[in-house]
This record gives structure tokens, C-alpha cells and sequence, in this order.
């Protein structure tokens, strides 16, 4: 993941290296592609799978789950703290790898919160397990899906400031929002929600 932003956050300079000679507005195109491409997350892909795989060895057993328990009020806090500040170094613009690894290094923390998050005393999970996060936890895959190309769309057709301004935030949370929830609900309603029972239908007269 590092060597693939590094790459073409410097695409000018490899392209020429290269004898390409890209122009600006084709290297630009280029650059954002690369950031809706697999090799961009793959590092946040395996930390989520990684965390899951943790998950499911804990709980597995109950004496590892219980020390895990029992000491994971610090590495949440600090994995709280490191989310924070690394979110914050990321955001800022420094010099290109202190950005990449800011990124990174908020990928980590988060996965870190995340998996600490569940084992902790239900009193710190409650804002994370009421039933309307779980409801919509259940159709976070279709606002995942879509929430990329609503903003995408809300740019261009809209020409909003790419500044970071607060203004042009305020806007895109009030259009995206709404519409990618939407879409969530549909696809889970319509799409996702079918075709699982279809699968449990079939799974169990394939085991009968």
C-alpha cells in the first residue's frame, strides 16, 4: 500500500523516469483512479480481516478472552489517542511519507480501537450496540457502496470548493448522507436480504 501511493503521488517524476512524459491533466486522472483501486486499501483490508481473525480466537476461549478482558481498558485509550493524532497528521498535508505513514498509522489505531472496543465492560459498547447502529450496521454495505460515487457526483455536478472548507463539508454531509442510506436500505430491502434467504433455502435442502 505504501509503495503504490508513493508511487503515484510521485507520478510525475516515475513517469518521466519512464520516458512516458505524462500530461498534468492525464497525470492528475491517474492519481485519482489510484485512490479507488485495491492496492490503496489492501493495507486496510488486511487489518480489518486480521482484527477479525483476532476476534474470533478470543472469543473462542474463554480464558483468553478473560485476561484479554481484563487488560484491554489501556490499549483502547491509547489506541483512542493514536487514532486522533494520526487522523489529524494525515489530514494536515505534511511532506509526502510523513502523510503516507500518518495514514497508515490511523489504519493500525483504528483497527486497534475497533477490536479493543468489544471487549470492553457493555457500559463503553453502548454507543455502539443500540439498535439503531445495529440497524444500521445492517445495511452499511449498500452506503459503503455507494457513498463514494454520491460524493463524486455532488462535486462535479455541483462544483463545490475542493478546499476542505466547512461550507463545502456541511453540503456533502446533507446530500450524501441521506442518499447513501437510502441506497443502503434499498440494496439490504431489495437485493442482500433476498438472496440470503435464498441461500439458506437452497443450503439446507442441499444438506437434507
Amino acid at each position: 500500500t505504501a509503495t503504490w501511493m508513493l508511487v503515484f503521488n510521485n507520478l510525475g517524476s516515475v513517469s518521466e523516469n519512464l520516458g512516458l512524459h505524462l500530461g498534468s491533466d492525464e497525470t492528475y486522472r491517474l492519481w485519482f483512479v489510484s485512490h479507488e483501486q485495491l492496492p490503496n486499501w489492501a493495507f486496510s483490508f488486511g487489518l480489518g480481516m486480521a482484527a477479525a481473525l483476532l476476534w474470533v480466537r478470543i472469543s473462542s476461549s474463554g480464558k483468553l478472552r478473560s485476561k484479554v478482558e481484563k487488560r484491554v481498558g489501556p490499549v483502547a485509550l491509547v489506541a483512542l489517542v493514536a487514532t486522533l493524532v494520526s487522523g489529524w497528521f494525515a489530514s494536515e498535508g505534511f511532506a509526502l511519507w510523513h502523510s503516507v505513514t500518518w495514514s497508515m498509522t490511523f489504519s493500525a489505531s483504528l483497527a486497534v480501537l475497533m477490536l479493543s472496543v468489544t471487549f470492553l465492560p457493555t457500559r463503553w459498547q453502548r454507543p455502539f450496540i443500540s439498535q439503531k447502529v445495529r440497524q444500521l450496521g445492517d445495511i452499511s454495505y449498500g452506503i459503503y457502496l455507494s457513498h463514494y460515487v454520491f460524493i463524486t457526483l455532488t462535486v462535479s455536478a455541483l462544483a463545490l470548493p475542493q478546499d476542505g472548507s466547512l461550507e463545502g463539508l456541511l453540503i456533502l454531509v446533507a446530500i450524501v448522507l441521506p442518499c447513501s442510506v437510502l441506497y443502503g436500505y434499498l440494496s439490504a430491502r431489495f437485493l442482500e436480504q433476498p438472496i440470503r434467504r435464498w441461500a439458506r433455502k437452497f443450503g439446507r435442502r442441499g444438506e437434507a
